[in-house]
């Protein structure tokens, strides 16, 4: 037992021990992560200051200036769009300031010569963003632009000098701002951006931009003194040049004077018109040829001739007038023959140029080839007369001096004023017999009218009287039936009587009822035969009152009858006076003042270029055509038109049409109306 109990006290004993050593080495073990805490603690303080001196240090490298790129380019970049090629422009980004160049169109490699950009660097302001993001966009006209690719570069190692920087772009990611050079100058199948960059501080800036201005001041003196005396040694040789110059101007001067002298204002007139062998100018069918004749501004053209190689334009005559003052460089007439076509724009056959001098005052037949539209300003009628296949052109041209063509105009006055007088008595005369018709015509309608209103009053009458009957047959009716329920009711009250009374009295009362019902038989014959006389009257009168009105509708009618074959007979007599007048009328229809205003606007783009189509029968003429405008007046303009009342079926009305003129496709009808050309 006691070696049993010093077995457990050592046992004890043992343990006791263990549990003292292992409470030790815990103690060791939790000093020593004490202490290895503190050195890491210590570690991290050394570490933070240490960052923090570095940061400082390099803060302090980081100072207000500008930041210059230049030489700046674009290759390889990759092509963004399905169709065409890449539009790119490079933005430059420091903070929130952003410079951009401008788009190049349609290229995948580009140097955007002479573009330099500064940034303006304050690092107070952008203590985060040390680095430039350089970014590669694609232009897009529709939508948004999209991004290429872009790279992020320190500005530090750039300050105060020029650094050439060649990187390869890159996907647009998250957070840049820890990239560098090296991990982005990995090629990612996106292209390069390429430019070179400078670093300047505020204050070494400021003193080279005034070095560059003294030196920008002393070149720009140099310069104007250099200046200064090129422009004398220049004025001294202008100054003989000048006057060697203004010796040739006087002489050129009294030469054109001379020549200028010859062109006197005045009226240039075509007449005679024709065209012969004329090329086929379409597949299908002939030539639809017209001629236009041109002199400085305006122009005049013939008819359209349909289907005609050779044709004759017989009875037009066309004035141009013609103003030196306005027209120094045109003294030619420029003769053309269009392929007239009702579907796109007609077809150019050839041309002429012809001096109109030799005209003066003497009417000149002229008959040329037709030449391909060339310079003609240069040619002459003997290069112009050789046979080049297009047909020829003919007409007579008189160039009548103003002071002649007043002299004309004079006598026509003279005469028209005859003429007219002549025409206002006749009008006159037409004037009145027209009037006498038109009041017999209006007697004529009255006398109709108070003949409907005597028809209707009758009718009014007989259905008045009508009524009238009617209501009082209804009256009778009404009587009658009253009486009847008046004498059942008298029928009853005896029937209560005769009940009342006594047997004897019976016998009595009825020979009194039926002497009452035979009375009474008799009141309703006689009742009977008044209402069938009454009945034949009505019936005899109405039918007297309906012959009589028959009598009167067939008299009626047969006055109107010979009324209409009258007014008929008259109409008739007037057309045919009308038609004898209007067949005396063969002439001329002048048009003049022409203009235009208000007109609807038929483009979508600019306005419109009216013209103007005067037309009656197969014959018209038209103005010249006016450019983009609304309100426009043809000065100087005067149309003419042969009026043959044979050919024109008797037409009394001009159609007078406004057009707006397309160069491309169809031209389009603004408006038309018509005007009686007789009163004129």
């Amino acid at each position: 037992e006691d070696d049993y109990l010093k077995k457990i006290k050592d046992e004890e004993m043992k343990k006791k021990k263990i549990q003292d050593d292992l409470l030790k080495q815990i103690e060791d073990q939790q000093k020593r992560q004490i202490e290895n805490l503190k050195q890491k603690q210590d570690e991290d303080k050394r570490k933070l200051e240490e960052e923090r001196i570095r940061k400082v240090t390099e803060d302090a490298k980081y100072v207000k200036g500008y930041v210059t790129f230049s030489h700046i380019a674009v290759r390889n970049l990759k092509k963004m769009d399905l169709i065409g090629k890449t539009d790119p422009y490079v933005v430059f980004k420091l903070g929130d300031e952003s410079k951009q160049t401008t788009v190049a169109k349609e290229q995948l490699d580009y140097d955007y010569l002479n573009e330099t950009y500064e940034i303006i660097y304050d690092p107070s302001k952008n203590q985060l963003n040390r680095e430039v993001e350089v970014s590669v966009w694609d232009y897009d006209s529709v939508g948004s632009n999209d991004l290429v690719g872009s790279v992020n570069v320190d500005i530090l190692p750039a300050f105060n000098k020029q650094i050439q920087t060649d990187l390869f772009l890159q996907p647009k990611k998250e957070d840049q701002t820890n990239s560098n050079i090296i991990t982005s100058n990995s090629d990612q199948k996106l292209g390069k951006v390429i430019f070179q960059m400078i670093y300047i501080s505020e204050s070494d800036w400021i003193k080279k931009f005034e070095k560059e201005q003294i030196r920008k001041k002393k070149e720009e003196e140099e310069q104007i003194k250099n200046r200064e005396l090129e422009e004398k040694r220049k004025n001294d040789e202008i100054q003989k040049i000048a006057e060697e110059y203004k010796r040739k101007l006087e002489d050129a001067r009294i030469r054109k004077e001379a020549e200028d002298a010859k062109y006197v204002k005045g009226v240039v007139k075509f007449s005679n018109i024709s065209v012969r062998n004329i090329p086929k100018m379409d597949l299908v069918g002939k030539t639809d040829p017209y001629v236009v004749f041109k002199l400085g501004d305006e122009s005049k053209q013939t008819t359209v001739a349909k289907e005609q190689l050779d044709y004759d334009y017989l009875n037009e005559t066309y004035e141009i007038i013609y103003d030196p003052s306005k027209n120094q460089l045109n003294r030619e007439v420029e003769v053309s023959v269009w392929d007239y076509d009702s579907v796109g724009s007609n077809d150019l056959v050839g041309s002429v140029n012809v001096d109109i001098l030799p005209s003066l005052n003497q009417q000149q037949q002229i008959e040329l080839y037709l030449q391909p539209k060339l310079d003609q300003s240069k040619s002459n009628i003997s290069q112009q007369n050789t046979d080049q296949k297009l047909g020829k052109v003919s007409f007579s041209m008189l160039y009548i001096s103003e002071f002649d063509l007043n002299k004309q105009k004079e006598d026509e006055q003279v005469k028209k004023k005859k003429d007219l007088e002549e025409k206002q008595r006749k009008q006159q005369e037409l004037i009145k017999q027209k009037e006498a018709q038109l009041q017999n015509i209006q007697e004529e309608e009255k006398r109709i009218i108070e003949e409907q209103k005597r028809k209707l009053e009758e009718e009014r009458i007989r259905k008045v009287k009508e009524e009238r009957r009617k209501k009082e047959q209804e009256q009778l009716k009404i009587e009658e039936e009253q009486r009847r329920k008046e004498e059942v009711e008298r029928q009853k009250l005896k029937e209560v009587e005769r009940q009342k009374l006594k047997e004897a009295e019976l016998v009595k009362q009825r020979k009194k009822k039926e002497i009452q019902i035979e009375k009474q038989k008799q009141i309703d014959e006689q009742n009977k035969k008044k209402k069938e006389e009454e009945d034949n009257k009505q019936k005899l009168k109405d039918e007297l009152e309906k012959q009589k009105l028959d009598e009167i509708q067939k008299k009626q009618d047969e006055e109107k009858k010979q009324k209409l074959e009258k007014k008929k007979r008259l109409n008739e007599e007037r057309k045919i006076k009308e038609e004898e007048i209007t067949k005396q009328w063969k002439g001329v229809i002048q048009i003049s003042q022409i203009s235009v205003h208000n007109l609807k606007k038929l483009d979508t783009v600019g306005k419109t270029d009216p013209y103007v189509v005067f037309r009656i029968g197969d014959e018209y003429q038209h103005t010249t055509i006016a450019s983009n405008t609304l309100d426009y007046e043809y000065v100087n303009e005067q149309l003419e038109i042969m009026y043959d009342p044979v050919k024109c079926s008797y037409r009394r009305e001009v159609e007078v049409e406004v057009w707006d003129y397309d160069s491309v496709g169809k031209n389009e009808l603004v408006g038309t109306v018509n005007v009686d050309h007789i009163i004129s």
